[in-house]
């Protein structure tokens, strides 16, 4: 009689196992592709500048850089040099298990801070919830009436802001 009951029990949780793998693998697949916005915004050039990161567009990415900064790259190809020798700090190495996304942004005058959150996901255990979450800033300016990116804590390197650094 004991067994009766625990085979119910275990193929109620593979069947439960597998309809949570098909619920997985369908929000998956329904979830958006990211795409560029307008490029008006602050919000809209620190999305841009960080999608065009994680799918490799270094030349679209060096196109939201400020030219006012002290170790601004002469050439896109400069830039993606730069990123590429420096990969930690642009973070390319996690595109596939990260997600950015704008959540505050303050204006004033010419200048903007835009907050970014980060979040990784990560295979973990039953106990555990699959991904870290944090936030970094950005500092955006004004250029001839075009917001630029004047500095950021993640997906950065102190090349850009300090010449003299490198």
């Amino acid at each position: 009689m004991f067994g009766k009951y625990t085979d119910k029990y275990l193929i109620g949780i593979v069947v439960g196992s597998i309809v949570l793998v098909i619920t997985s693998m369908f929000m998956v697949q329904s979830m958006p592709e990211p795409s560029y916005k307008d490029g008006i915004s602050p919000e809209s050039v620190a999305h841009n500048y960080l999608l065009a990161l994680r799918q490799d567009d270094y030349v679209r990415a060096y196109g939201y850089l400020s030219m006012q900064l002290d170790g601004y790259p002469q050439t896109a190809d400069e830039f993606e040099d730069l990123v590429l020798n420096n990969s930690w700090d642009f973070r390319i190495d996690d595109n596939d298990n990260v997600q950015t996304e704008v959540i505050e942004v303050d204006i004033e005058d010419d200048r903007a801070g835009v907050l970014v959150r980060e979040t990784t996901f990560y295979s973990g255990g039953i106990f555990s919830d699959g991904y870290d979450s944090s936030t970094f800033r950005m500092t955006l300016r004004l250029d001839n009436e075009v917001w630029k990116i004047r500095s950021a804590s993640q997906y950065w390197s102190n090349c850009l802001s300090d010449s003299s650094a490198c």
